[in-house]
Formats: structure tokens, sequence, C-alpha cells
């Protein structure tokens, strides 16, 4: 009998010592912290994420008038650690993840499939933080509800103190703790008061209230990198100690959607960065870098690794933070580089004094007959050519294509001024060709080749 008690004991006791080291084993302070171990001490209100601006609103779930092309999925695997959602009613009136009015008419993906893929991939990514931002046009119960169903409630972070957090945890507690999901609400106005009735409830339960704690700059910019670094709405931006900001580094298109040829110069490292910098030195913090179409530059990813202190043989960019010697830089923001183009020299009608040069057919060569002027009129029409104001009137002669090409390099071209020009590497603007910005650095790539941002970090 006394030989099975002890049996029995010592089975208890390594029982309870599995169970306590199994928890002491979770819960070992981690040697890295978003990729890195240096930002495992960084405190979460220091701390700057990559953020796709409408994270949903994506080509991977055919929605149309997109944001994204890449599944949730993918963006967390490619850098992105802030994800801004759009939640709303469907025509069933059931919880899902969509944008634009008129219950999600445009399409949906449903909360089970969405938050599904962030909980699987929250499990294998055990030493990463990461922010979901939602816009809310749901009650509040029905958000709780469907983050708990899909699990995601387990990992979500309160911050101590709050009704005046000042978010001074570390990446390093926070994924020791396993609670390293942090969920804001910025809840529609039709919602925002049933939210505030029942404030304390959902915030202990870590849905964050995000009108109060979250503030952004004005929503799109433009390509000559008037990034905005005050607060949208007119909403107080006095208290960074309590708030944490959301950088809007987007062009929005003429249709509200987001613009992913624009996305393609924005998304550069120069931009980002100098617009992360002024923010933070404005407000106090950028927290979040939100963009569009993230894969179409590294620049969001590279300027949040930055900003947190992150500069490696990867930080491929930072000779163009402020452009090279030669070369001036774009507006007041150094968003990219801009240079002069380059005359290569006479269009090809200099040889022959009596030609002149048209932009028609590509630009071309033409005469008119001995004795006779050009006139204002197409050079095509049967009174291009004149021998005085009312005098007789005559046809052009085509005599070539000015084939700027031919003449000088595969990448030369005319310019209505009679000159061959080249940018020599560099896309033409719209500005003048005898401007200093009539050429500008390229898009990093075809934003529509599926390419892997990965390469270009």
């Amino acid at each position: 009998m006394k030989l099975t008690k002890s049996i029995i004991v010592v089975l208890l006791y390594f029982s309870v010592a599995h169970s306590v080291f199994s928890k002491e084993e979770k819960y070992t302070a981690p040697t890295k912290c978003n990729g890195y171990p240096e930002l495992c001490s960084l405190q979460y209100g220091n701390a700057t994420f990559a953020t796709t601006h409408n994270a949903n609103v994506s080509k991977a779930y055919q929605i149309t008038f997109l944001n994204q092309t890449k599944s949730l999925t993918q963006q967390l695997d490619d850098g992105i650690r802030g994800l801004m959602l759009d939640i709303d009613y469907n025509l069933f009136y059931t919880p899902v993840l969509c944008h634009g009015n008129n219950k999600c008419s445009l399409g949906w993906l449903s909360t089970e499939s969405g938050f599904g893929e962030i909980n699987t991939w929250l499990k294998s990514n055990p030493n990463e933080v990461v922010t979901l931002i939602f816009e809310s046009y749901v009650e509040a119960s029905d958000l709780e509800k469907s983050l708990d169903d899909a699990g995601l409630m387990d990992f979500a972070f309160v911050p101590k103190n709050i009704s005046a957090p000042t978010w001074s945890t570390t990446l390093g507690e926070m994924i020791s703790s396993g609670k390293r999901l942090v969920i804001f609400t910025v809840q529609g106005a039709d919602y925002r008061k049933k939210f505030y009735d029942n404030n304390a409830k959902f915030m202990a339960s870590g849905l964050l209230n995000g009108n109060y704690y979250i503030r952004q700059s004005g929503y799109s910019g433009d390509l000559e990198g008037k990034w905005s670094c005050d607060c949208v709405d007119g909403r107080d931006c006095s208290n960074p100690s309590t708030q944490l900001y959301v950088a809007n580094h987007f062009v929005t298109s003429i249709i509200g959607t987001g613009d992913i040829g624009s996305a393609g110069f924005v998304n550069r490292t120069p931009s980002v960065l100098t617009h992360a910098e002024n923010c933070k030195k404005t407000i106090g913090r950028t927290n979040f870098i939100a963009v569009d179409f993230y894969e179409t530059g590294a620049g969001p990813i590279v300027a949040a690794r930055a900003l947190n202190g992150i500069v490696d043989d990867s930080f491929k960019y930072k000779d163009q933070h402020n452009c090279r010697n030669d070369y001036q830089c774009w507006s007041r923001c150094d968003t990219f580089c801009v240079k002069p183009a380059i005359k290569k020299g006479k269009s090809g009608c200099g040889a022959n004094s009596k030609s002149f040069y048209d932009p028609i057919d590509g630009g071309s060569c033409w005469t008119c007959p001995d004795g006779y002027k050009r006139t204002w009129d197409s050079v095509k029409s049967k009174t291009a050519c004149a021998t005085s104001w009312f005098g007789k009137k005559s046809r052009a002669t085509k005599q070539f294509d000015s084939a700027c090409d031919k003449h000088y390099t595969s990448t030369s071209f005319a310019d209505p001024n009679g000159y061959c020009w080249d940018c020599e590497g560099y896309d033409r603007t719209w500005h003048p060709v005898t401007g200093w910005n009539a050429c500008v650095e390229p898009a990093s790539g075809d934003p529509s080749e599926n390419r892997d941002i990965k390469d270009e970090l």
C-alpha cells in the first residue's frame, strides 16, 4: 500500500513538474523579435510597423476596386506587421471583411477565412508582434465574437493602465507573454456610442478603442511628395504619449481606389522614409506606415526597419535618401531622384535647311515647295504651306521619320523642339524636356509581375 502511494506521489510530481516546465518553456524570452534580436527591447509605442491599407481589399480575394494584390498570409510573410482591415455586414447581415458601402456589394472575404489566415500565421511565427486596425461598421460585440471564434482573442494584448497607456511594454515582453496581437477598432459613427458605453469591457478583453488611441495623417498624398503629418478630421494629435500615429502613404485614384501606377513611385524608400521621419519629428511618433500595393517597392518595409534602428547590408537604398550628388531631388521631400534629359542633337531634320520637324507620326520631317512657307494648318492638310498669308497654298512633303533611336541610341526620343534627347536609364516625366526634372528614376519593376519583394530586401 505504501509502495502504491509512493508511486502515485512520484507520478503526480512529474505531472506537475512537466506542466510547470512546459509553461516556462512556452514563455521563454525570445532571442529574436520581429526578425531581429535588437527589437526585443524596443517598446511597442516606439516601434514602427510596415502596414497595408485596406489589407483585405485584395486581388487575392476577387474583390474589385483594389488596394492590394497579395493575400493576408503573403503580406505577413513579406514583412508587413500592421493590417488595416474594413469590416461590415453583407447582404445576409453577417460580419465580413470588405470595402465600400451597399452591404459589401463589391465583394467580401469571410471573417472565418481572413482571421483564420492570421491565426495560422501567428501560430507558425511565434516571435512576431502584429497589429490589426479595423475600420468597423459592425457592432463591437460582433467583431469581438468573430475574432474570438477564429482564436485571435487568445493573442490579444491589453496595455497597462488602459485609460492612459504609455505603450511601454517591449516586443520581447509581448512575445514572452503570448499576447502579441494588438487589436484596434475605429468604430463607424452608427456603432461608436455603443462601443463607448461598453468601453471598459471591450478594452479589458483586448478590443482597443482606436477612436481614442489612433491618430492618422491625411488619407492620400501625391507624386510630388506633398505628404501630410497633421491629423485627419481635425482630431487632436497633441498627446503622443498615449496616442499612436499612422502615416498614410498612398495615392488614391480618381475613382477612390488604390493607384498601382503611383505606388511604384511612392513606395520607394526615399519617399517613405522621408515622410515617416518628418511625421516622427512633428508628431513624436510614427508607428504605422500605411501603403497600397506594398509589393511595388521595398520602401515601407525598409523604412520601418530603419526607424526601428536596423540599418544593415540589405538597406540598399540608403545612398538614394538624399539622391546622388549629381542629381537633384523631386519637389520638397526627396521622394525620388530626378535629373535633366541629355540633348543628343538634331532630330534628323537638320541635314536639310528647308526641312522642319512635326510631332505627327511619332516625329517626322517635312519640306514645303520652293517659295512656300509653313502655315499653322495641319502638316498633312492641303494648306500646310503657302506663298503668303493670302497667297497660294500647297501640301508639304514628308521627307522621313526622324527616328532618333536610329541616329543616336535605342532610348533616344524626339521632342517638338526638333532635337533628340535621352534620359539614359531614367523615365521621361511630363515636365519640359529642358527642365531639371525631365527624367525620373524608374519604378522598381512592373507591379503586375509576380515578383518576390524579399529579392529587394
